[in-house]
């Protein structure tokens, strides 16, 4: 079961954390389902001759990894995005376990005749090694009521090559 944190229940200084591993196969498929095919992240011939000598990740899978600790832990269910600034600090790849963690910095009550309230937060990522390769801040609103949705595992995706 889904569920969020109602907005009065938020605090400053609350946060919450998840563990990712980086793949080539999570690399494959953000590259067939963005478009970007950047050989930067395909190629280990081109990536050796770049500044990073190997093949990084896209930015992309940090961010898509924050929405996910928003929408499913903090706030949770109903957050939606309203704004993000990020800094990307240091490359992702393969064989990385990132710690992703976001917390509450500042809270804004719902406006008269809103259902949710506003809620500003920082968030950083570090590897294996403690180093940072993402921070910054982001907005997104977190409803009143407690909700509550059944977890539904999603369709598995399938990508056909193309042009």
């Amino acid at each position: 079961m889904l569920k969020n944190i109602p907005f009065g229940d938020l605090y400053v200084g609350q946060g919450a954390h998840a563990y990712h591993d980086v793949t080539d196969a999570l690399i494959q498929a953000v590259a067939a389902w963005s478009g970007d095919h950047n050989p930067a992240h395909l190629q280990d011939d081109y990536a050796a001759k770049t500044q990073f000598k190997t093949r990084i990740a896209h930015g992309l899978i940090v961010e898509g990894w924050l929405s996910a600790l928003l929408g499913t832990q903090l706030p949770g269910l109903g957050a939606v995005y309203l704004s993000k600034s990020i800094k990307f600090h240091n490359p992702m790849r393969i064989g990385d376990k990132i710690m992703l963690w976001a917390s509450v910095r500042e809270l804004f009550p719902p406006r008269l005749g809103r259902s949710y309230g506003l809620v500003k937060m920082t968030f950083e990522a570090r590897n294996q090694n403690g180093i940072i390769v993402a921070s910054g801040e982001l907005v997104v609103t977190a409803e009143v009521d407690q909700l509550e949705a059944e977890h539904i595992e999603p369709r598995p995706l399938y990508f056909v090559a193309g042009d």
